[in-house]
């Protein structure tokens, strides 16, 4: 690691832009917010305080039988803790890549009768073209970033900003 990509105040920048946006689409729904593990912890966290909104906070853990750096086989490691029927559901990524988890959760969601599903990520690289995401923080180079939730193999997630992994 060595270039920052995105300071800590820009991170705050685009996630309180992010929740603008969020807090006119969702006023009046019943809203299920729910993280991506791990990376996406520390972004639901900043986000949902800025939303003055009525919502639920939940978890899916997706894991990836690929090697650190590139995804493999997704499998679902732990599924949600409360029913998401009829409620409009946020899905949130740190960062999308090829799109693979995207499709995986759009999939595994859309077999429990949902109002609605929408995606938000902080991060979207450059060559992503998978199924729609409707809120981007930023788009960004095809590089491997760490920091704010993102690791590599565990580490750096502590982070306060976000950087090129060299």
């Amino acid at each position: 690691m060595s270039k920052i990509l995105l300071s800590q105040q820009e991170i705050k920048s685009i996630v309180s832009k992010m929740a603008k946006k969020i807090q006119v689409d969702y006023q009046n729904k019943e809203l299920v917010v729910i993280a991506i593990l791990k990376g996406a912890t520390l972004f639901m966290a900043d986000l949902i305080r800025h939303l003055d909104l009525n919502l639920y906070c939940d978890f899916l853990r997706i894991s990836s039988y690929g090697d650190c750096m590139v995804p493999g086989k997704l499998r679902l490691e732990f599924d949600l803790t409360q029913p998401v029927s009829n409620k409009h559901v946020l899905i949130l990524e740190d960062i999308v890549d090829s799109g693979q988890t995207v499709d995986f959760v759009y999939q595994h969601l859309s077999n429990k009768s949902v109002a609605s599903i929408k995606f938000a990520c902080l991060l979207a690289k450059e060559k992503y073209h998978g199924r729609k995401v409707d809120y981007i923080g930023k788009v960004i180079p095809n590089q491997f970033v760490v920091g704010y939730g993102m690791d590599y193999q565990g580490l750096y997630r502590n982070l306060p900003r976000i950087e090129i992994m060299e």
